[in-house]
């Protein structure tokens, strides 16, 4: 195979690689920073890629550049993604321009890598909707705040065990106490359920969910709501603060045609509890990125809040 790369050296999933190109004679082919999706689209055909990786901001990106319908793909065999959730039109629209199966993959550093992965033969809704199965020699559940197993449905905190789990953090055995327990399961910190066939959904970060109202809300799922609509490309929802509430959802969106706020706040009541809709919707034209690709919630919270003592105008 030959691998296309998008992230920095630095991520977990740099170091994988390097050990698949050792063992399986894996070539890799490394993206340019920063980061461009006409030069990835161009690294594709020079080089023969046979699986194309990108978070799904990327391929988004990929698939709007005008050069997409003119760069010869047809040397990719697999698609995968992976950091954030990816939606049904995102997920239709690749299988029908690369014409080759996605899948969706979760990891971490800590974990040493791949914890959970999607097989190319799953239905739409489980690559959607799910990060798929635990990998081989992976065991995967959710636990509660006592590490305790919680059962099917039921949210908690995702731990991972495997061979290939870190020892610790550098020189901090405090850290490493506080997430590798005696039996070598490390928490991810990550909100996750397991389903029957053993499918892991995440539902938001530790400390990520807010609570409006006494309710907990979990970004995530209403996320995962709002990316099915067919007019929104990207979606990112944060908790800010509010003096009525506690905190209040704030929704941005990037819209593909033109949106409503108060319809797409229909369409997430219609799918979810009236109080998990968020409070305000706010159109931007793209999201913040991180270094490694993902949606900078920190950036988008502070746009929000960046005049202390005002209720935030937004949008």
């Amino acid at each position: 195979d030959r691998r296309l790369s998008p992230i920095p050296f630095a991520h977990v999933g740099t170091m994988t690689r390097s050990w698949d190109e050792i063992g399986k004679v894996i070539t890799t082919v490394i993206t340019p920073t920063p980061w461009d999706a006409g030069e990835n689209l161009r690294l594709i055909e020079r080089e023969r890629v046979t699986v194309g990786q990108g978070v799904p901001t990327q391929w988004e990106l990929m698939l709007r550049h005008p050069d997409i319908d003119t760069t010869d793909v047809s040397s990719l065999r697999l698609a995968a993604t992976g950091a954030g959730a990816v939606s049904a039109d995102l997920l239709r629209r690749m299988r029908e321009r690369l014409r080759v199966p996605v899948v969706n993959r979760y990891a971490s550093t800590e974990s040493g890598g791949v914890i959970a992965g999607t097989r190319p033969d799953d239905p739409d809704d489980v690559v959607a909707n799910t990060v798929g199965r635990p990998s081989d020699g992976v065991e995967v559940r959710v636990v509660d705040e006592d590490a305790r197993a919680l059962a099917t449905g039921e949210v908690g905190r995702v731990q991972a065990r495997s061979a290939a789990v870190m020892r610790g953090y550098w020189r901090d055995p405090e850290a490493t106490a506080q997430v590798l327990d005696p039996d070598g399961w490390v928490t991810i910190g990550d909100l996750g359920r397991l389903d029957g066939a053993g499918n892991l959904t995440l539902v938001g970060r530790v400390g990520d969910s807010y609570v409006r109202g006494g309710y907990n809300i979990y970004p995530a799922e209403v996320e995962g709501v709002l990316s099915d609509h067919p007019h929104v490309s990207e979606v990112a929802v944060v908790g800010v603060p509010d003096p009525v509430l506690g905190q209040i959802g704030v929704a941005f969106v990037v819209a593909v045609d033109a949106v409503n706020e108060d319809d797409l706040k229909a369409w997430v009541r219609a799918r979810l509890a009236d109080y998990k809709a968020p409070d305000r919707i706010v159109v931007v034209d793209q999201m913040p990125m991180t270094s490694v690709g993902k949606i900078d919630k920190r950036a988008l919270l502070d746009a929000v809040t960046s005049r202390p003592g005002r209720r935030p105008a937004l949008g």
